[in-house]
This record gives structure tokens, sequence and C-alpha cells, in this order.
């Protein structure tokens, strides 16, 4: 799957998200219909690491290389972390 395509799928899938109450779903719009992923579902098909996290002020994550190199090329804190708005904005970028 090219880079481009996948994170034109992203942005499209984050932007038409529909607000739900169940923590381990997402619905977004596909045309006029609903979709429902699972997070699992999500996390395969973007490749985004949708593992679920206790402490959301301070998250345990492993910086490697590898992920550092690749949230400099999108534009994003490496301290931080990515936010959704980074996350969209990066997918705008490449997918023009």
């Amino acid at each position: 799957m090219k880079f481009g395509w996948a994170s034109r799928l992203v942005n499209y899938i984050l932007c038409f998200q529909l607000d739900i109450k169940k923590k381990y779903e997402l619905w977004c719009f596909i045309g006029p219909e609903p979709l429902r992923f699972s997070l699992i579902e999500f996390e395969h098909l973007t490749g985004l690491n949708c593992e679920y996290t206790e402490n959301l002020d301070n998250p345990d994550v492993e910086v490697t290389d590898e992920l550092a190199r690749f949230w400099e090329l999108m534009g994003v804190d490496i301290d931080a972390g990515p936010n959704s708005q980074q996350i969209i904005a990066a997918c705008q970028r490449f997918g023009e």
C-alpha cells in the first residue's frame, strides 16, 4: 500500500468519524453509510498503535529511532508525541 493512498484513507476515516459512547469501536461515514471498525481492525488498516494506555497524561511509549524519524517526517514533536490535529495535518500534507 502506498503511503499517499494510506494517508488519505486515515485522513478520511478520522475526518468523518462519528461520536459514539463505546470505547473500543470507531464509526465513520463511508459514502452515505456509517461503518464500524473495532480498534483492532482500525489498527490493522491504518498501522496506528491502538493499544490501551493506562495513563494518558504520561503514556509509557518506547521511542525507537525509526519512530523518531517517522514523527520528524510528519512534523510531530518527538517529546510530546502526536495529537489528532497533527496526524490529520500530516495526512493532508502527504495526501496532496
